[in-house]
């Protein structure tokens, strides 16, 4: 979980220092590459760091 907050802060000082942008600019740029890097990470959208070893086969009997 920290490394997906590190990955996006440094991404977000890249794209930040290329492109000029300002605190609020920046601010959203943080927010999207978060997004993407949670989605990348965990696909399912009912997963959580906690549950991600769990496994969501929709085949799977859940007796």
């Amino acid at each position: 979980m920290a490394a997906l907050y590190a990955g996006a802060l440094m991404v977000t000082i890249i794209i930040k220092f290329l492109f000029g942008l300002g605190f609020g600019a920046g601010m959203i740029v943080f927010f999207a590459v978060l997004l993407a890097g949670w989605k990348l990470a965990y696909p399912n959208p009912n997963s959580t760091p906690e549950k991600s070893e769990a496994t969501t086969d929709p085949n799977e009997d859940p007796s």
